[in-house]
């Protein structure tokens, strides 16, 4: 059976992933970005919206794999931090001044302050991360947009499973635990993927260890031949809280979809 088999290289539409929840504002416990690329064929945008009636103000802060993660922000200048200031019903676009052959991966955490005022409450601010991808040998560029979530993720998170017509599956992991004491927390794999077939017997499994300030990205058709043309759910559970996982499917053409995960 002939397999397309788009690269996972991060030159590749491969990278993509979408967060958790379908909403368009922060709630208490959602303030991470979960995937930020940078280099090669990618950009990123970051775009807020205030949907408060006052005024609101707050830091971002860039992680990656190394700890703070110094990026040059156009109009900001090399920044790990930044203060985001947005008027009432305000919007701030935020564009990276970075151009290198190579990609450089990452994510962004927010600390939304709630207040008690009227009309003024950490629920009332929403943040997209959109990526794109541009290659010279499609014509059209790929596009997609991840909303805040949860850096303490609940455990097990679940997708469903669609890599049939030579589909493939795409997960992103993100461990957004990049405190001192989180190095010692790893011993060993501390995320299981499981995947089932359409009568929940499960038929594939892996063990992956993702570092403090790590984004993993697996693309499952890449991985392993025995998923290709398969249909189910996808289990993602951890022993740690703060990993967090987002994920796409891209179809035979090389486009994707962005898939939101469930939790019970």
């Amino acid at each position: 059976m002939k397999r397309l088999i788009i690269s996972i290289c991060l030159s590749a539409a491969s990278l993509f992933g979408a967060k958790q929840k379908p909403h368009d504002s922060a709630g208490p416990g959602n303030d991470t970005l979960p995937i930020i690329i940078l280099g090669g064929e990618w950009t990123t945008t970051i775009m807020f919206n205030n949907t408060n009636d006052l005024a609101a103000s707050f830091p971002l802060y860039f992680y990656n794999q190394d700890g703070q993660w110094t990026v040059p922000v156009h109009g900001y200048g090399n920044v790990n931090t930044l203060n985001i200031s947005l008027p009432a019903r305000g919007t701030l676009k935020l564009e990276f001044d970075y151009s290198a052959p190579a990609t450089s991966i990452g994510f962004a955490m927010v600390n939304v302050p709630c207040g008690f005022d009227p009309g003024q409450y950490c629920a009332g601010v929403g943040a997209y991360a959109i990526l794109r991808n541009h290659n010279s040998a499609r014509q059209q560029d790929f596009e997609d947009s991840y909303p805040l979530g949860q850096s303490t993720a609940l455990s097990p998170q679940q997708f469903l499973f669609d890599q049939s017509d030579n589909a493939q599956m795409v997960l992103n992991l993100t461990n957004t635990c990049i405190q001192d004491f989180c190095a010692g927390l790893i011993q060993g794999p501390n995320a299981t993927i499981e995947i089932f077939d359409e009568n929940g017997n499960r038929f594939y499994v892996d063990a992956e260890t993702v570092m403090p300030g790590e984004v993993k990205i697996l693309n499952i058709a890449q991985m392993s031949s025995a998923t290709w043309n398969r249909i189910g759910m996808v289990r993602v559970s951890s022993v740690l809280d703060g990993i967090m996982v987002t994920g796409h499917r891209i179809n035979e053409t090389g486009s994707f979809t962005p898939l939101v995960s469930y939790n019970y």
